[in-house]
Parts: structure tokens; sequence; C-alpha cells
């Protein structure tokens, strides 16, 4: 089973940089390579999908709108704990929602 999880992990991690690069490349009209790695791979996503199919998998019995608060919550506090360990451990900050409203210190 842990195997199915590190190949899932790469997976949306590799899937989250192709598609952020995408959207970068599309917003700035020329291609642009984002992340932090040199790596064509975002860690966030990575434990963002797997937060995701964790829900989905075990919860798939319960009502859709629990799911879709409990997806919603679970990628909120990725974020957030993503935010805090790259600022305070890293010493880097890869994203500031700072001025966005409903922001959690800029998370």
């Amino acid at each position: 089973m842990p195997v199915i999880y590190i190949i899932e992990f790469i997976f949306f991690g590799i899937a989250g940089w192709g598609l952020d690069s995408l959207y970068r490349s599309i917003s700035l009209r020329k291609w642009t390579r984002g992340g932090y790695f040199r790596l064509p791979f975002y860690p966030i996503y990575g434990l963002g999908g797997l937060a995701l199919m964790f829900i989905f998998r075990y919860y798939s019995g319960l009502p859709w709108p629990f799911l879709i608060l409990a997806s919603t919550a679970a990628l909120i506090l990725v974020e957030y704990l993503g935010g805090v360990f790259c600022e305070r451990l890293l010493q880097v900050k890869l994203w500031d929602y700072s001025k966005s409203r409903f922001n959690i210190g800029g998370y």
C-alpha cells in the first residue's frame, strides 16, 4: 500500500507542476517554468492529491456536501502547513495571499 501512495504523490506532484506551468505560460504569453525545485515537481500538489485521494477513498459513502467540505478543509490545511513549512524551515516565502480576503497569515 505505501507504494501506491508514493506513486500517487509523484503523479499529482508532476501533474500539478504541469498545470501550474501551463497556466503561468498562458498568462504571461511565454513558456514559464514554475517551482522551487529544478525537477518538474510540486510537492504541495502531491500532498493535496494524496489528501483528496484519502478522503474519497475512505469516506466515499458519506453525503457529497460532507465530501466537499472535508476536501476543502483538507486542501486549506495542506496549503497553510506548506506555507508555514516553507517560510520557517526553508526560509523562503513561495506564495503570499496577504492581500486576498480570508487569508490566514498570508497563506
